[in-house]
Formats: structure tokens, sequence, C-alpha cells
């Protein structure tokens, strides 16, 4: 038997290796994580667009891709606006050369990156 004066000690020590021994084993089990990056190329159908139609689904796809490149950390905030300009200009080539070979073309999809 633990003798009157060493109990407070004795319970004491009881309490700190249940501390450490619990946590333990209360540990939920942590599934692995896997990460996703958002994409950063896109195509955009120009099947029965005006032009006009064309220029905004381009920019907007744009801002999507570059804004994409960023969250991703492939591209710094600071060239945003460059790759939204470029991304577009792009576009719109790929567009203006589908549209003189209409009679040529296969599809009516322009591919649209931030790369």
């Amino acid at each position: 038997m633990i003798q009157a004066a060493h109990r407070p000690l004795a319970i004491a020590a009881l309490f700190a290796a249940a501390s450490v021994a619990l946590p333990a084993f209360a540990q939920p089990q942590i599934a692995p994580v896997t990460v996703t990056q958002a994409p950063t190329t896109v195509r955009i159908s120009i099947l029965g667009k005006s032009p006009s139609t064309v220029y905004r689904d381009v920019r907007h796809a744009a801002y999507v891709v570059c804004s994409n490149a960023v969250g991703n950390h492939e591209l710094a905030l600071s060239d945003h606006t460059f790759c939204v300009d470029t991304a577009s200009s792009k576009a719109m080539v790929q567009f203006a050369q589908i549209e003189r070979a209409r009679g040529f073309a296969d599809s009516g999809l322009i591919v649209l990156s931030a790369r």
C-alpha cells in the first residue's frame, strides 16, 4: 500500500502517464491528401458564334486560366494581366486561322492555354 504522504505524488504520476498514453490511442486515422491543381488550359467552342462573342468568351477563358496559373503558383500575380493579354491574342490568332480555312476546318475549337 502507498503511504499517505506519497499518495498525491502517485496520483499525479498516474494522471501524467494517462495524459500521455491516452491521446496516442485516440488519434483518428487520417486519409492521405491528394492535391490537384486548377486547369490552365481550356477549349472554347466557336461553332455558330459571332466574332464579338468569340472574343468575349476568349477573354473570359484567358482570365480564368491565368487566374488558375497564379493560384497554382505557376505564374506571379504581377504577370496576370500580361498572361490574359497574351493568351487572348494567341487564341484570337487561332480563331482567324480557322475562319480563313473555314471550308477545311474539321473542328470549331480554340485551345487556350496560360503557357
